[in-house]
């Protein structure tokens, strides 16, 4: 079987902390570790049980005047994984004070250093040149990981294969005016991207269909899956209570639609419904929409998870909820997009509440997987309706999470997604 060697370039590092970490885990699972290595400009740490070749590069190694550049290493941590196995070069600064990258950069004038090269060292061409890389894999968004897959594909004559998660081609920079210079600059980089590409991948069938008309460029879809003995529905004691659960971020103005969320689940106890919903979310959210959402007992913000901690949580849960803000700019950068919680939500054999607009790509293949109660208008009484359906019937419930396995087998098992993202990559190559 033949596995091409491959080069990941991205922001974030195979992980299992965000979405974007957990889809690349997922996906490169099997993936030969001798064929893998990996190249990330933000500040979390790998996990190398998947790819135990990994490069950091910071700010600090871009292409600036050296008095920035000295002051650059003042402010960043760059940070490299420890662990027995064999340690790649550092590259960059080393011993500085620990700060997340981003948190440097606050204000928009800053992502403007990011339209310079990176500096790549004579140790960095190295290690790249020593990997032999047949492709490169990225996720691209940021300009500064888009300016550097152009270099080290150029460097390497090699072609790259992106992968969209988000429509932010069209949308990422243009709600502030100071950045549409960077928004044309993103998309200049895109196109020089596509030129170097045989191949694109998308998070959904929708995107694929919407970006092989955009740019003329074959487009395949694939997404986050899920190991088959990971996918069963365990039974669960009938209690009086039912409980809702989200889990997920609260950015994008996701805590709107859980408000509205509380609204109803408050009418459908006016109903005679014995309902609460329980919330999960990062630190940051819970710092920040706590004050707004906890109202015990009908909403609690119960606080984090690790991942290994969610699929019991899951399995505990008698509804998961799945939401998508109704706000225009979040439904443009979403309209294509499936999340990574939602291969997750099926295989746990648990109905869903889905709320959000109609159009958008996970509401509908949500609505095609007829896995729970879909509510698309922005209406208390239809939302509180959906709830009560699901708290009144325990055989509703069960004929859901029927559904919910049944899609997840079909649609989201490992070893038939990682075996057409191996031949993807293949294709990518043009072998």
């Amino acid at each position: 079987m033949q596995y091409p060697r491959v080069l990941i370039i991205n922001g974030e590092p195979l992980h299992n902390k965000s979405a974007t970490g957990l889809t690349m885990c997922s996906l490169f699972k099997d993936w030969p570790l001798d064929r893998l290595a990996q190249i990330s400009t933000g500040s979390l740490s790998p996990d190398l049980s998947v790819c135990p070749r990994h490069m950091r590069l910071s700010p600090a190694d871009l292409k600036l005047p050296q008095a920035l550049r000295r002051n650059l290493a003042k402010r960043i941590q760059v940070l490299y994984s420890e662990s027995s196995l064999p340690s790649p070069p550092t590259v960059g600064v080393q011993k500085v004070k620990q700060r997340s990258l981003f948190r440097v950069f606050k204000n928009h004038a800053a992502q403007f250093l990011y339209l310079r090269e990176y500096d790549l060292s004579e140790t960095t061409r190295k290690w790249i040149s020593d990997f032999k890389p047949d492709i490169i894999y990225t996720m691209l968004y940021e300009i500064n990981v888009m300016t550097l897959v152009l270099q080290v594909s150029e460097l390497m004559d090699i072609p790259i294969i992106p992968h969209f998660m988000d429509d932010w081609p069209a949308t990422l920079h243009l709600k502030y005016p100071v950045r549409t210079l960077l928004h044309w600059h993103s998309n200049r980089l895109l196109s020089r991207i596509l030129d170097r590409s045989r191949l694109c991948l998308t998070i959904s069938e929708m995107m694929a269909d919407a970006y092989q008309q955009r740019y003329k460029k074959q487009c395949k879809s694939v997404m986050l899956c899920v190991d088959q003995d990971t996918i069963y529905s365990p039974p669960k004691t009938r209690q009086a209570e039912v409980v809702f659960t989200y889990i997920g971020g609260l950015h994008l103005k996701r805590w709107e639609s859980l408000l509205e969320i509380r609204a109803a689940l408050m009418e459908a106890q006016k109903a005679g419904c014995q309902v609460r919903c329980n919330i999960y979310t990062h630190k940051h959210d819970v710092e920040r929409y706590k004050h707004v959402l906890h109202l015990p007992p009908v909403m609690t913000v119960e606080g984090t998870l690790c991942h290994d901690e969610v699929e019991a949580i899951q399995r505990e849960s008698d509804c998961l909820i799945y939401i998508e803000s109704f706000a225009r700019w979040q439904k443009l950068f979403t309209r294509y997009s499936i999340s990574s919680k939602i291969p997750e939500y099926l295989s746990v054999g648990r109905p869903v509440l889905v709320y959000g607009p109609e159009g958008i790509a996970s509401i509908e293949q949500l609505r095609s997987y007829k896995c729970g109660e879909i509510v698309t208008s922005r209406n208390k009484d239809d939302l509180a309706r959906a709830i009560i359906n699901i708290s009144n019937s325990p055989e509703l419930r069960e004929k859901y999470g029927k559904n919910a396995l049944a899609a997840c087998f079909s649609y989201h098992e490992a070893s038939t997604q990682r075996e057409n993202f191996r031949k993807y990559i293949v294709m990518g190559t043009g072998t």
